[in-house]
């Protein structure tokens, strides 16, 4: 039987990634508050370079690929990049 598992578009994973950094998050609350297990979460953070390997801060740890910049969390909008709109 094939195990079930949630697929998250990229906007979604986008999303969760701006709102996490924008709030502080750790990854045990992304799970409790999104259900991405950590190691998803961490997997998609270290493709983002908002985090190292070794857990040093990333040179982009303010701007996410595909997002204009993570809005203040007082706005709660995000803005998405669309490379070919311009």
């Amino acid at each position: 039987m094939p195990r079930a598992y949630n697929a998250y578009t990229l906007t979604e994973r986008l999303t969760i990634l701006a709102t996490a950094v924008a709030e502080g998050l750790s990854a045990t609350e992304v799970h409790q508050r999104f259900g991405v297990k950590p190691v998803t979460y961490y997997s998609w953070r270290k493709k983002c370079g908002l985090k190292s390997s070794h857990g040093r801060r990333g040179q982009r740890e303010a701007s996410i690929p595909g997002l204009g910049h993570a809005t203040s969390p007082e706005s709660g909008t995000l803005a998405i990049d669309d490379p070919g709109a311009s």
